[in-house]
């Protein structure tokens, strides 16, 4: 028993040490988290946590393919749930290290140091602020140094900005980035006359610390100035952002530029203008400026009317010059038009530590580089009072520590509806994480849900027998139906629809389950009005005039379409025929007739639309060249089909400029079902001498377009510039096209005419150029049948005398190589030795075989030389 006790309470601490490892514990009734989830869905369910961590603690949720990371802080702001901070404000804790009267640092691209200065005592005013800063960096496209006071990421410095002689200078001769806006000199140009009205190019800038104002402009007539202007993306102009620019070249374009020391603190967009503010009133101009229209940017004037037209101006950024030696203090701070400096730093100590720095206290900085730098500060003075001592200075600056807030909440229930479940069904498991360490984990079944998209009817009358309808979309067999009334009565069906009876005219909430057999369910809530008979008549019958009102008001030619695919023409004679009912004041009997009768006829109530444009370009993937050509009466070889198309999409390419307008309209239903009509497209097409086939079979054009019917596509000959409007009930592909025969088709690589010219070769045409193949083994062949005629002669001797024996007897062969070793012995040249060997009788194969034998060889054969 004792040995159980000891293990509970050893199993007891370890739990605890994890829980405190990640700074999270869950409550008595841990979660409400359904097992099952919809695919797609937000995840429903809550998990009851308390935390005790730091704030940028790292909060993950995995669940399949589903995954959502958030510090802490995140977390509990977006789910907004309560909790405290130590210290208050959640901010970052600082803490004093090493001391220095100097300091060096270095800090790569992008790279951040952060410093302090250290205050003492209950503060009562700081006095003074001042330390410089020494770097030798080279001139540059970024930006070398920016100080953020306080480190609350919002940069109080940009070195290179307010002391034009001591902070930067711009070199007009080196610019950094380009920005022309949407202008293209690609496109079909033409001229404007700069007068005194704006025009404008909307630009993307990056930080800068002075900015080029252009315009390509053309002089005209008198040489004078006009002005080059930059303006907020709000259209408002920025102070000291304008200057003048002129050309003395007459009857030539060319690029003038003009400087403004703006600098460019937090990129974003603005507006870069021209005008002659000196231009007269009689439309005479100095300068004209090139435009064209496509996708524009720009505009003239004012944005009223949206962008219409591209400017061909610009904006150059200049470069950031050497800091050299600057002095960052509060007359700095005041010209970016802020408190003191030493105000702001007052006012960072009484909102962290209420001016309590009776245990020491660090007032932040923060230096940034995006250049990549190597600076010193040093000549650091920081003065300060306290409610003892006034006129306490410090010449250092410290490293400083940094610590993240400690974030505490009691239980809080966590809706985990941020977490989407997959799209794909199947098993899998619900894991959430702090710092790494999972701190629950539950099996989640995913699957499709059923979507229930209405209910009918939502308007009837009381005291009788309601019919209600749903309509519900599912990929598995629907279970079962729960439904509940809304005047606590609930039932449960095994088909879509319930009989109910309300006894009391109100409007009811109905709402409706429907679980599938794998146990996914979803659920949705209607309100139903319920009234007499005749009241219910009265406001259907409304609805309806209402909705035809719209209806029959609106003169667009698709419109008879719509009226025509909801019988709108039959629902008024219906309405007209019980209007004249209702006049004859029959019982309740009646107006539940002609209920039913209203409700049968099913019309929408209202009709939306939506509306884009895009840019007409060739899809090639979808072009029939047999209806190109069943339209133009042209053959082709069906051979011929990639090369073709090449050429097609050059051609559309070069020649053609159009849009296509498209306007999706839907129906909507009393029961809140709704129904895609269709689309209308027009189509502005800008080309000569064309023929434009749209594929789709339910097309309505217009008017006569003189259209063909290709089979499932409709063909019509463009003549010039033309609009085209029709009506389609679903997506549609177009293409333009002209005769094939006005295509720059590429030649085909071979012609067959048994002649091998430039461009044909043995594997485009091996009719007309026969393969090099052939010959190089044939000359194989030739070369390999030389070799053997050359050996064969040699190898016939080679056998002949390897018939015969070498030596006569064992006696003469031990007689050769005893000779050759005793010579060798004495010192002897193998040469010598040979020459005596032959002099004595021996031929040169015997000799051989001596030396050979000796030396562990074997004899030669006439086949190692080849």
């Amino acid at each position: 028993m004792k040995i159980k006790v000891i293990t509970l309470i050893f199993l007891a601490l370890i739990q605890a040490s994890l829980i405190n490892a990640v700074g999270i514990v869950l409550g008595n009734v841990s979660n409400s988290i359904s097992s099952i989830q919809g695919a797609g869905t937000q995840l429903t369910g809550w998990v009851n946590v308390s935390f005790d961590s730091k704030t940028d603690s790292i909060f993950e949720a995995v669940l399949g393919s589903s995954k959502v990371n958030l510090t802490l802080k995140q977390l509990l702001d977006n789910s907004s749930l309560k909790y405290t901070c130590e210290p208050a404000d959640c901010r970052q804790i600082y803490t004093p290290s090493f001391e220095y009267t100097s300091k060096n640092i270095n800090l790569g691209v992008g790279q951040d140091a952060e410093l302090g200065f250290y205050f003492n005592g209950k503060i009562e005013r700081v006095n003074e602020i001042s330390f410089s800063i020494t770097s030798n960096n080279q001139p540059s496209c970024k930006n070398p140094l920016a100080i953020d006071l306080v480190a609350d990421s919002s940069y109080d410095f940009n070195i290179n900005k307010h002391n034009p002689n001591q902070v930067y200078k711009h070199n007009p001769n080196q610019v950094c980035e380009f920005s022309q806006g949407c202008f293209d000199s690609s496109e079909q140009l033409a001229e404007a006359s700069i007068t005194k009205e704006r025009y404008c190019e909307r630009v993307f800038l990056n930080e800068a610390p002075a900015l080029f104002l252009g315009a390509g402009i053309k002089r005209i007539s008198n040489n004078v100035n006009i002005t080059m202007s930059l303006f907020s993306d709000n259209l408002e102009q920025l102070p000291g952002a304008s200057c003048p620019i002129s050309s003395s070249s007459s009857g030539v374009y060319t690029d003038k530029q003009c400087l403004v020391n703006y600098q460019i603190n937090k990129a974003g967009y603005y507006f870069v203008c021209v005008n002659d503010p000196g231009a007269d009133n009689t439309g005479e101009a100095n300068y004209v400026i090139r435009f064209e229209t496509n996708s524009p940017c720009g505009f003239k004037r004012d944005a009223s009317n949206g962008y219409t037209t591209d400017y061909d101006l610009f904006v150059r950024a200049a470069q950031y010059d050497t800091i050299g030696n600057i002095v960052v203090n509060t007359t700095m701070y005041n010209k970016m038009d802020f408190n003191k400096l030493e105000d702001y730093a007052m006012d960072y100590l009484l909102d962290r530590y209420n001016t309590d720095c009776s245990n020491g206290c660090i007032v932040p900085i923060r230096l940034h580089s995006e250049l990549g730098n190597s600076f010193t500060i040093d000549k650091i003075k920081v003065s300060h009072d306290t409610v003892a001592v006034s006129g306490l200075v410090s010449q250092k600056i410290n490293d400083v520590i940094k610590q993240d807030a400690k974030l505490q909440s009691n239980f809080v229930l966590l809706d985990l509806n941020f977490i989407k479940a997959p799209e794909t069904a199947g098993d899998n498991k619900l894991v959430l994480k702090l710092d790494g360490s999972a701190f629950f984990e539950k099996d989640i079944k995913v699957g499709r849900i059923p979507i229930i998209k209405s209910l009918t009817p939502l308007l009837d009358s009381a005291g009788v027998d309601i019919l209600f309808d749903l309509s519900v979309d599912s990929e598995n067999e629907i279970a079962e139906y729960l439904w509940d009334f809304g005047d606590n009565t609930t039932e449960k069906t095994t088909e879509p629809e319930a009989t109910h009876k309300y006894k009391i005219d109100a409007i009811y909430k109905i709402k409706v389950e429907a679980r599938d057999e794998n146990g996914f369910s979803a659920s949705k809530e209607f309100n139903v009005t319920i009234s007499k008979p005749s009241d219910a008549v009265a406001r259907l019958i409304e609805q309806y005039k209402t909705f035809i009102n719209k209806i029959n008001q609106r003169s667009e030619w698709y419109i008879l379409l719509v009226k025509d695919d909801y019988e709108i023409d039959n629902a008024e004679r219906t309405i007209t025929t019980i209007e004249k009912d209702i006049e004859r004041k029959g019982n309740n009997s009646d107006f539940v007739a002609m209920l039913d009768t209203l409700k049968s006829l099913d019309i929408p109530v209202d009709i939306i639309s939506s509306y884009k444009k895009s840019d007409y370009s060739l899809n090639r993937n979808k072009v029939s060249i047999e209806n190109i050509v069943a339209l133009t009466h042209e053959d082709y070889n069906i051979r011929d089909r990639e090369r073709i198309l090449n050429a097609l999409e050059i051609w559309n390419k070069d020649n053609v400029k159009a849009s296509i307008s498209e306007e999706k309209f839907e129906a909507i239903f009393r029961d809140g079902r709704s129904d895609d009509i269709g689309k209308v497209f027009r189509l502005d097409i800008n080309v000569k001498d064309a023929y434009l086939i749209i594929d789709g079979k339910e097309i309505k054009f217009k008017q006569d377009y003189e259209e063909a019917d290709l089979r499932g596509a409709y063909g019509l000959r463009i003549r010039e510039n033309q609009i085209v409007e029709f009506f389609a009930d679903d997506d549609i592909n177009i293409y333009l096209s002209p005769r094939l025969s006005r295509l720059t088709i590429a030649k085909e690589a071979c012609n067959n005419n048994n002649i091998c010219e430039e461009g044909e070769d043995a594997d485009n045409c091996p009719s007309d150029c026969k393969s090099s193949k052939k010959w190089i083994w044939i000359s194989i062949l030739i070369v390999g049948m030389i070799v053997i005629a050359a050996f064969i002669p040699k190898a016939i001797r080679y056998i002949k005398s390897r018939q015969k024996p070498l030596f006569r007897n064992e006696f003469e062969k031990m007689n050769v190589i005893s000779f050759i070793k005793e010579s060798q012995a004495k010192g002897m040249e193998k040469k010598d030795i040979a020459n005596k060997l032959k002099a004595m009788g021996w031929n040169s194969r015997q000799i051989s075989f001596g030396f050979k034998n000796i030396n562990g060889q074997r004899e030669s054969s006439p086949f190692r030389r080849f």
